[in-house]
């Protein structure tokens, strides 16, 4: 769980409680535990230039699935 104060508020450590749900809080923010971050310009880009290939396939893949 991120560590929004909502998340950490006395009702829903109740609720996870409550369900019996073990909840590891993340620590703050920093780009060393985020290396996506390093490679997410790249990824865009790749996507954006190719964005109909990938358009046509899922098209594809939903038309053979109905």
């Amino acid at each position: 769980m991120g560590n929004g104060p909502l998340h950490r508020s006395d009702r829903i450590e109740w609720m996870y409680s409550a369900a019996r749900v073990k909840v590891c809080h993340l620590p703050p923010y920093s780009p060393d535990v985020n290396p996506i971050g390093e490679f997410s310009p790249e990824l865009n880009a790749l996507i954006t230039k190719k964005w109909e290939v990938y358009e046509r396939r899922i098209q594809t893949k939903i038309s053979r699935y109905f």
